[in-house]
């Protein structure tokens, strides 16, 4: 009976552990975002948050090894795309990414992949083999996007403001090339890119 006593004990203490951890890393409301935009129907599931969020701190690189500087992204909306080698409807989204990547080059509105695997030897030769090589993307090995959102869904779609903080979200396929998503994202960057 003590025995049974000592492991329920130890669980207790275990999750109240465990929960103290997690509110410790919360997400940190910056300020009200004020009223959401009007969205259109090809991405209802894009939240945007009612308050802004600090993100914890990402654990990004390039595909050369070198860790990603958020900062250098200030004044910006940055999207980042969340996407995996094994994920076919991650890589029916890619053309159309690299389209946006192409055609919003040098305004307000940053898009970058982030690739989820472990491995990050192999994205480069993977998107050679596949001929996307021109797809910018970054690297989460560790997959510290996973501290804002879950990452059981991939592709899943984070969006910073001008300051890096996030100010939306969205699990699933987008339809990039809508026109109507890409007046959204317009409008988003209005709203947030010079915060």
């Amino acid at each position: 009976m003590t025995k049974v006593l000592k492991i329920i004990l130890f669980l207790c203490f275990f999750c109240v552990s465990a929960c103290s951890l997690a509110s410790e890393q919360e997400l940190r409301e910056l300020y009200s975002t004020g009223e959401s935009l009007a969205k259109p129907s090809e991405i209802s599931g894009f939240v945007e948050l009612k308050k802004a969020y600090q993100a914890p701190q990402l654990k990004l690189y390039y595909l050369n090894g070198q860790k990603v500087d958020l900062s250098q992204y200030r004044n910006k909306l940055l999207v980042l795309e969340a996407w995996a080698t094994w994920c076919g409807i991650c890589l029916q989204e890619m053309p159309n990414l690299i389209q946006l990547q192409n055609e919003f080059k040098g305004s307000d509105i940053e898009f970058v992949g982030i690739n989820i695997d472990t491995k990050t030897s192999a994205i480069k030769p993977f998107l050679d083999k596949i001929r996307m090589g021109n797809f910018i993307t970054w690297s989460d090995p560790t997959q510290s996007l996973g501290e804002i959102m879950p990452l059981a869904v991939v592709p899943s779609t984070y969006v910073f403001d001008g300051k890096g903080n996030l100010i939306g979200l969205l699990r699933g396929y987008v339809p990039w090339h809508s026109p109507s998503v890409m007046d959204y994202l317009k409008q988003l960057a209005s709203k947030y890119a010079k915060q």
